[in-house]
C-alpha cells in the first residue's frame, strides 16, 4: 500500500489556534472537541491527529534526543544508522528486538522493514524526501525544527514530539525549564569568534542561522561569518583574512580527524596567535543532544569567554 505524506491544509480552517512561544513552524489547533498538530512544511500546512499508544519509526538521528527527554525510547519500533547513537536503552532494544534498523546494506531506507516491524509515525526531515512505500496504518510526519530560526525555537519542537508519543505535558514542562535559561550577554568589547568545519583541507564556517553562531552570540561573542548562506569554504586567503582579526576558533570533528585536525589548529595558533577548541561531535553525541540541551551550548561559550577550559560540547585541544 501506498499512502502520500498528508494533504495539505489551511491555517485558515475553522478551530483555535494555539501558537508556540518560540517555533514558527508548527501550532496546535482545537477543531470542536479534537486537538490537531499543525505543521508548516513549505506552503503546506499539514494537520494530524494523536493516535493510541504509537509506535515510531524515526528516520533521522537528530530526533532521537526528543524520545530520550520524554522517556518514551520504547515506542521506537525503526531507526536509522542505529551505530550512531550511544544510549544504552536502545542498543538493547536492538539487541532484544523491539527496534530494528531501517536500512539496507547500502545504508538506504529499506522500504521493507516498514511493512516488517509496522508504525503509526514514520518521522523525516523536509531535507530529504518523505518516504513514499509504506503501510496503509502508517503516516509521514515532516520535523521541521532545523528550518526554525533559532535554537530556542528548535528546542520547542519537542512539544510536537510529544504531541504524537502522548507526552506533550511532560515535553511542555520540559521546554520552559531549559528556556528559563535563555539569555544573551551584552559584552562592551565582544571578542570575535569564527565557529566551523574543517575536512583537513578547507575550513567550513557555519550556516548563518545555525543553533551554534546564534548561541556563541547569545554568550556575547562576535560571530564571524554571519553573512554567509550555508556552509560555506573559506578559500585561504578569506580564511587568513578571518584568522589576522585574532577570533577565538571553534571546529566541530569526528573522534577520526583529531590527530590531524590537532596538528593544523597548533600551526594556526603559532601563526596567528589566537585560542582554538574544538567539538568532538561522536564523543558528546553533539548533534543528538545540542537540540535538546541549547543551554549546555550557551554555557560552554560563557565558559569559553571566561577562559575555562572546558564544556559539556566544547573541549581544549590536548596540551
Amino acid at each position: 500500500m501506498i499512502l502520500l505524506a498528508g494533504c495539505s491544509e489551511s491555517k485558515t480552517l475553522p478551530g483555535e489556534v494555539i501558537s508556540m512561544q518560540e517555533a514558527q513552524l508548527f501550532f496546535l489547533k482545537k477543531v470542536k472537541q479534537d486537538t490537531l498538530l499543525c505543521i508548516v512544511n513549505g506552503n503546506d500546512t499539514l494537520e494530524f491527529q494523536p493516535k493510541k499508544n504509537p509506535k515510531f519509526h524515526v528516520l533521522s538521528t537528530t530526533l532521537f534526543g526528543y524520545f530520550e527527554v520524554l522517556q518514551s525510547i520504547p515506542q521506537i519500533a525503526g531507526i536509522v544508522y542505529p551505530e550512531a547513537i550511544a544510549n544504552s536503552q536502545i542498543k538493547s532494544q536492538l539487541e532484544s528486538k523491539q527496534t530494528f534498523s531501517l536500512l539496507d546494506n547500502s545504508s538506504a531506507i529499506d522500504p521493507e522493514q516498514f511493512f516488517l516491524h509496522p508504525a503509526q509515525w514514520i518521522l523525516y526531515s523536509p531535507f530529504e524526501p518523505a518516504p513514499q512505500k509504506i503501510p496503509v496504518t502508517s503516516t509521514t510526519v515532516p520535523i521541521c525544527d532545523y528550518q526554525e530560526s533559532n535554537a530556542w525555537a528548535r528546542l520547542e519542537w519537542i512539544k510536537a514530539i510529544g504531541f504524537l508519543n502522548g507526552h506533550y505535558k511532560e515535553a511542555c514542562a520540559y521546554f520552559d525549564q531549559v528556556n528559563l535559561q535563555k539569555k544573551k550577554f551584552a559584552l562592551k568589547n565582544p571578542k570575535p569568534i569564527l565557529i566551523g568545519s574543517h575536512d583537513g583541507q578547507h575550513f567550513y564556517w557555519s550556516a548563518k542561522n545555525s543553533a551554534v553562531n546564534q548561541l556563541a552570540a547569545d554568550a556575547g561573542f562576535k560571530v564571524l561569518g554571519l553573512d554567509q548562506n550555508g556552509n560555506a569554504a573559506l578559500d585561504r586567503e578569506d580564511l587568513m583574512m578571518q584568522l589576522k582579526k585574532k577570533p577565538q576558533v571553534v571546529v566541530m570533528i569526528g573522534k577520526d580527524q583529531l590527530p590531524l585536525i590537532e596538528k593544523i589548529m597548533a600551526e594556526w595558533r603559532s601563526q596567528y596567535s589566537i585560542e582554538t577548541w574544538f567539538i568532538p561531535v561522536d564523543e558528546t553525541q553533539y548533534f543528538q543532544q545540542s537540540i535538546i540541551h541549547p543551554e549546555w551550548l550557551l554555557q560552554d561559550f560563557i565558559q569559553l569567554e571566561q577562559a575555562k577550559k572546558t564544556g559539556h560540547f566544547i573541549k581544549a585541544f590536548p596540551a
